[in-house]
């Protein structure tokens, strides 16, 4: 009994991971196509928020596009393969739920977490996802100033912006990006704003209860 209980859970982990990663696919290659078809506008002082380099712009070609790529086709393939030594060999070590968790809760996230951002006239791509305008709930725009939890982490992105998106779904219902030019910060507030939803506007003074 409790075999089958191991089984059936490890089971439904690998497979929710590789459902996931293949959706994510599916809703990159989605962007994609709209973006190759001219309807989005970039913004090309964007920051990655691991090492704060600029963003390359979303193609085919793109490095984070092709590990989203390859490892959508890869993924299905090696779980099938730790599925047939567990069942086959009967293996049941907690090696594997370690490894579930790994991939779970450091390699997914990961792999979501592309930090293309472009403007369309129905919505936004956020991360290689498309949000239409009902979606967007509220924006924040932090000034990445002193007191600000960003701040000195790179000279990069010091008196830079970081744009906090409130969407309206029952999961993943905040996005975040980092850009460092004023004139395209001010482009998304005023396109936002056209739409209509609610901007608020943060200072240093905002963040200093961070360090008191």
């Amino acid at each position: 009994m409790f075999d089958w209980f191991v089984h059936s859970f490890i089971i439904l982990l690998y497979g929710f991971i590789v459902f996931v990663i293949l959706f994510y696919r599916y809703q990159l290659k989605k962007s994609l196509e709209r973006v190759e078809s001219g309807e989005g506008i970039s913004f090309y002082s964007v920051r990655r928020e691991n090492d704060w380099k600029a963003v390359q712009p979303l193609s085919r070609k793109s490095k984070d596009y092709l590990i989203i790529h390859w490892c959508a086709i890869a993924l299905p393939f090696l779980y099938a393969g730790i599925l047939f030594i567990i069942f086959v060999f009967n293996i049941l070590d907690t090696w594997f739920f370690i490894y579930g968790n790994f991939l779970l809760f450091h390699i997914l996230p990961f792999l979501m977490r592309r930090f293309y951002f472009y403007l369309l006239n129905d919505g936004l791509i956020i991360h290689g996802v498309f949000y239409h305008w009902d979606k967007i709930e509220r924006v924040e725009v932090e000034k990445i100033t002193k007191w600000h939890p960003l701040y000195g982490l790179d000279k990069e992105i010091n008196d830079g912006y970081r744009i906090v998106f409130f969407l309206n779904q029952k999961m993943n219902r905040k996005q975040t990006i980092v850009l460092v030019d004023e004139e395209e910060k001010n482009t998304i507030v005023d396109e936002i704003e056209k739409q209509e939803k609610s901007v608020l506007l943060k200072d240093h003074t905002d963040f200093r209860t961070y360090f008191v």
